[in-house]
């Protein structure tokens, strides 16, 4: 009875991508645009996430695109993280993965991308908050080499660091970031 329920899940995921298929992504740009500008259809729990997630994944390995495969990954570990029913252990364990992973592959915008994720996660977490900072100034130390058309997140995730800075009343800090990200 599984079996047939995750086998009808997945005929109608693909039958939705069949009926809108995926753009050509050409950059780190496109494909990381693609997610964000839909973040409002995949605004929903994990739960009910996690087919076209996995989705997304297959395609990317099917073309053989690592960096889709990882921005993809990324973004639903993004989400898990804001799921109370979600491992927080798995989330990180899999965010250092993915960056290690990038890392490997000299995927510069991923690694960047996994380890404002990692900031994000420790961030949520008052005990955390110097491994937050950590994790955002080790994301800053690869982006800031990017311009915003490169790296879209380039402006709000500079801001995000100035907040954190601003968090742990370090206001020198943080309005450097917050200023440099006008």
């Amino acid at each position: 009875m599984k079996y047939l329920f995750t086998l009808i899940s997945v005929t109608v995921v693909f039958s939705a991508f069949a009926q809108r298929p995926l753009p050509a992504f050409h950059s780190f740009r496109d494909k990381f645009l693609y997610l964000d500008t839909n973040r409002n259809y995949f605004d929903k729990p994990i739960s009910s996430l996690t087919d076209s997630l996995v989705t997304l994944v297959q395609h990317a390995k099917r073309i053989n695109d690592r960096e889709l495969d990882f921005i993809v990954r990324i973004f639903g570990c993004e989400h898990a993280a804001k799921d109370p029913a979600s491992k927080t252990d798995a989330v990180e364990k899999e965010l250092k993965q993915i960056y290690a992973d990038a890392h490997e592959s000299q995927l510069k915008y991923v690694e960047a991308y996994a380890l404002q994720a990692l900031g994000d996660f420790y961030g949520n977490s008052k005990k955390l908050q110097s491994e937050a900072i950590e994790q955002y100034m080790a994301a800053y130390d690869i982006y800031k080499n990017f311009n915003s058309e490169e790296f879209p997140a380039r402006q709000t995730y500079t801001y995000s660091l100035g907040g954190i800075y601003y968090r742990y009343e370090d206001y020198e800090n943080a309005i450097k970031y917050m200023q440099e990200a006008r």
